[in-house]
């Protein structure tokens, strides 16, 4: 009886192992995962920082890019509105040279 006692004592601490041993191999495991997970959120979150730097960048490049842009149309305007005003003062001083010439030719005339 007492070697029987043994023999089961025996049995019950190898099936205690195993299950510590499962117990451990499974806890090993889902550490293991739970590393794997937060190494690829920790890639995840970097290049998301890194696309947000650039994205910075770009938008900068731009609004600077459309300052540049406006300025331009602004001086194309200034000077296409020069260029119209001096249209119209050579259009005025033609007709007041057309309006002497008829002028002079009329006290010619008379």
């Amino acid at each position: 009886m007492l070697a029987a006692n043994r023999r089961k004592q025996r049995a019950i601490e190898r099936e205690s192992r195993k299950e510590e041993q499962k117990r451990r191999s499974s806890q090993a495991l889902d550490i293991e995962l739970a590393k794997a997970q937060l190494e690829a959120e920790k890639t995840a979150r970097l290049a998301a920082e890194m696309q947000a730097r650039e994205l910075g960048v770009q938008a900068r490049i731009e609004e600077s890019r459309r300052r540049e842009l406006e300025a331009t149309r602004r001086r194309l305007e200034e000077l296409l509105e020069e260029e119209t005003r001096a249209k119209q003062d050579e259009e005025i001083v033609r007709g007041l040279q057309v309006s002497n010439i008829f002028s002079s030719q009329n006290q010619l005339l008379f």
